[in-house]
């Protein structure tokens, strides 16, 4: 069966990884703003700094994704008996681990060459998604903490397919057992997000987008990131008692998860109409074939930069500007290679064990 292709959803997709990127970028190589020299804090510098402090939103964009992608796909196909569960996870260990394996050991060099502490037992714990769990998130690595919750989220369908399987019910019961443990440590509310991501998958799509249903669903975006900017407070400015005409931070990440998948719904199927619309989206999902690989390693490098730069810049200057932009194209231009050597590989590997694993049980 062919896989439904859905526009401009991997422009999303490489988009959040960009925002993630260029947010960590500006943290890392400039001082927060309340440090900076009297006459940089202006108006202009303050919406710069407003616009790449998105990160938490972007990665809550993947995580709609996520489960609209993936979640909601395998809700539809357990509820059609049509889940092959071994295949399934042979598609999400390669989605996860060709890249991911690389990438904790590219941190570990990095850690090498900053003299920061090594941890091989970290790096393990890394490998099983446990980071957040049992084990601390590398601190030249942070950006992994994401992962965790990713990882535990495809364990779900997975876990519920063994439980109603005749041979593999115990194991079914372990792995439940164990996802629910997990979420008892873990954020609960990025669940409820992925959900929110499956279910747009699974309602009613629109194949035309209606421009009134796009227009609420800005709205509903916008309203939640004012609520976790707000809510979440700043050190630069006093929001007073705006803060409290604003939802909480958790159910600020839920109204503006709502906001992006119900925007999901609205583009996933507007087929570009002309030459040039139709050059830009397949331009995004070139980007985004190595957007997975970007979100793994951009911080290392990030933080190598940082560590060779010394203080962070405090005033806003054509050198300091430079700077940032090229720590950018370095994340970019490294993560490409990065991605050649191994995340583009990834269906061959899978296509590769299949092949082993239907012969070992034949």
């Amino acid at each position: 069966m062919q896989k439904k292709y859905y526009y401009w959803l991997d422009f999303m997709r490489f988009t959040a990884a960009f925002i993630v990127v260029v947010a960590h970028a500006r943290h890392l190589i400039w001082a927060k703003y309340s440090d900076l020299t009297s006459s940089d804090q202006n108006i202009f510098n303050g919406f710069i700094y407003a616009v790449t402090k998105l990160g938490n939103e972007a990665v809550i964009v993947f995580f709609v994704l996520s489960g609209f992608l993936v979640g909601g796909s395998a809700i539809k196909r357990l509820n059609d008996s049509d889940f092959k569960t071994y295949e399934y996870l042979i598609d999400r260990s390669t989605r996860i681990l060709i890249p991911l394996i690389p990438a904790v050991l590219f941190t570990s060099l990095i850690q090498l060459i900053i003299g920061a502490e090594i941890s091989w037992f970290q790096y393990l714990g890394h490998m099983l998604s446990i980071q957040g769990v049992m084990i601390p998130v590398m601190r030249e690595n942070e950006a992994l903490w994401s992962l965790s919750y990713e990882v535990w989220f495809y364990v779900l369908p997975f876990a519920i397919a063994l439980l109603f399987s005749k041979n593999n019910a115990l194991l079914g019961v372990i792995v439940t057992v164990s996802f629910f443990c997990v979420f008892s440590i873990l954020n609960h509310v990025y669940l409820f997000i992925w959900f929110i991501g499956a279910l747009a998958f699974l309602v009613k799509k629109w194949h035309k987008p209606d421009w009134r249903i796009m227009l609420f669903a800005g709205f509903i975006i916008l309203y939640g990131i004012l609520g976790r900017q707000v809510g979440r407070g700043s050190d630069s400015i006093s929001f007073g008692f705006w803060q409290e005409l604003v939802p909480t931070l958790e159910l600020s990440r839920i109204i503006f998860s709502l906001g992006i998948a119900l925007l999901i719904q609205q583009i996933a199927f507007v087929e570009p109409s002309n030459k040039v619309i139709n050059r830009i989206e397949e331009m995004g999902s070139s980007l985004a074939s190595f957007s997975f690989t970007l979100y793994l390693i951009h911080l290392p490098i990030l933080n190598l930069i940082s560590f060779y730069l010394g203080e962070p810049y405090n005033s806003i200057s054509i050198q300091s500007c430079v700077t940032l932009v090229l720590s950018i194209v370095a994340c970019l231009v490294l993560s490409y290679l990065m991605y050649l050597l191994f995340e583009k590989h990834t269906d061959k590997v899978r296509k590769f064990v299949k092949v082993k694993l239907i012969k070992a049980v034949d």
